[in-house]
């Protein structure tokens, strides 16, 4: 967390690691500013032992981290985890006024998530990462295979986080979400003009799948990763028709293939 580099035979390098953060002014401004805002950390507590309530309910063997908290100094992953700790970088939470955070390259579009109302679902994305999601170096599926493990994951969010707002789930903004919905037909519409439901070019997935401020050859008003917003459609209507008889656990582990087949989805006009 703490970037010393390599390892060696003395620990003389991470003793003036620690020696130079401690009297940094930059340091103790920013832990300032995460003081400030997280003056009350009760809410972030209360909200994510709700969404691990959720969690040990569908998937009670399953092991939960141990939560922890630091000062990150802008490092991009908002929630790292390893099998043992779940850890917050507060200061990429301070709200999408903070002063510094185009002092980097940070686009905008991300920029607006570093929101306390996202600390949570990033949370279970993590987590989700950690226990289900598809292997990256497995070869490239179908797009549309590829929308429905997207949809998978985000289909999962919104079980561990069923009172969030759906827009924040996905990053968008609540008019986003909103056009997404009453454009429903015209998207799919979009994907079948142009013969993209089963590229497996993997470039051309990322324009669809992929964070960004826009989705590759829609309308302005699209935002990005539209597909994704698809294939939670897709997983949405599959768990309808199931009717209560599959379990999360059971929908994760079942193939994009079967899911889009029995799914029988019909974009909304």
């Amino acid at each position: 967390m703490m970037r010393f580099g390599k390892i060696t035979d003395t620990i003389s390098p991470v003793i003036l690691s620690i020696q130079e953060i401690l009297i940094n002014k930059n340091v103790h401004e920013l832990r300032d500013s995460v003081s400030n805002t997280f003056s009350d950390i009760k809410p972030l507590k209360i909200e994510l032992t709700e969404a691990f309530k959720y969690f040990k309910h569908y998937f009670p063997k399953k092991q939960l981290p141990e939560v922890h908290t630091v000062i990150s100094e802008f490092g991009y992953n908002a929630v790292s985890l390893d099998s043992t700790y779940l850890v917050f970088g507060l200061d990429m939470y301070l709200g999408y006024d903070f002063k510094y955070y185009r002092s980097f390259d940070f686009p905008n579009y991300i920029i607006r998530r570093f929101e306390k109302e996202y600390m949570v679902p990033n949370a279970m994305e993590v987590i989700y990462k950690q226990y289900f999601a598809r292997d990256e170096m497995a070869n490239t599926q179908a797009l549309i295979y590829e929308m429905i493990e997207n949809g998978k994951k985000l289909y999962f969010l919104e079980s561990m986080c069923p009172t969030k707002e759906k827009h924040l789930l996905i990053g968008y903004k609540e008019e986003q979400l909103e056009w997404c919905e009453s454009s429903e037909a015209d998207i799919w519409a979009f994907y079948n003009e142009h013969d993209l439901f089963y590229s497996k070019k993997y470039m051309e997935h990322k324009k669809h799948i992929a964070d960004g401020p826009q989705t590759s050859g829609m309308p302005k008003e699209a935002p990005g990763n539209v597909g994704s917003w698809v294939g939670w459609q897709i997983v949405n209507q599959y768990m309808e028709n199931a009717k209560g008889k599959i379990s999360l656990e059971k929908l994760l582990a079942t193939d994009a293939e079967t899911i889009l087949t029995k799914s029988r989805y019909k974009p909304k006009n």
